[in-house]
């Protein structure tokens, strides 16, 4: 029971350092802190096939892309451009970006957000062109932007970590006594 306790201890400490430190930890328990608004499609475009991974915060925004044509990364020289139209409500303009290649994949980052106005749950519409080697191909697709994240204070963090466990050695601890109870009854 002793090293239950210490074993729950040691990981509430490290969910807590994980969560002041964004590191890796967050995800084991839940991301506690801040969470990303990640973005994933895989669409085709024309004889390719790209996979969009990025992240879609007003002030953080970027595109990763693994352009592929029969599962092989595209020839280099090839061009990936990005379109970006906001809802009218929105009050900005759209935006065209080239992307970057990066190894074998072509990034865009940063990718400029800007709203004037609330734009309400209305999408985004991307527009993404690949022109390499096998001919051009195109894609849409509409994706939600949201505002930045609200920051956690420190004892948000510490209470969303402490909490829980201290609820469950309350509960082991019930359960202890609930067991001595029975044994020393019988």
């Amino acid at each position: 029971m002793k090293r239950l306790i210490q074993t729950l201890f040691a990981l509430a400490l490290l969910a807590l350092a994980g969560a002041q430190t964004q590191g890796p930890l967050p995800g084991l328990f839940g991301q506690l802190s801040g969470t990303e608004e990640r973005l994933l499609y895989r669409k085709p475009a024309g004889p390719y096939t790209v996979t969009i991974d990025g992240e879609r915060l007003l002030g953080r925004a970027y595109f990763d892309l693994d352009v592929r044509y029969q599962n092989r990364p595209i020839a280099e020289g090839s061009v990936v451009t990005v379109d970006l139209v906001p809802p009218a409500t929105a009050g900005s303009a759209s935006q065209s970006y080239r992307a970057v290649r990066s190894g074998d994949r072509y990034r865009i980052d940063p990718l400029i957000l800007e709203a004037s106005s609330d734009w309400g749950d209305d999408s985004w519409l991307v527009r993404l062109r690949v022109a390499g080697a096998q001919g051009v191909g195109e894609t849409t697709f509409g994706m939600q932007v949201y505002g930045p994240k609200f920051e956690a204070p420190a004892p948000f963090s510490v209470l969303s970590v402490a909490l829980p466990v201290v609820l469950v050695l309350a509960f082991l601890g019930v359960f202890a006594l609930r067991g001595t109870r029975l044994t020393a009854a019988s």
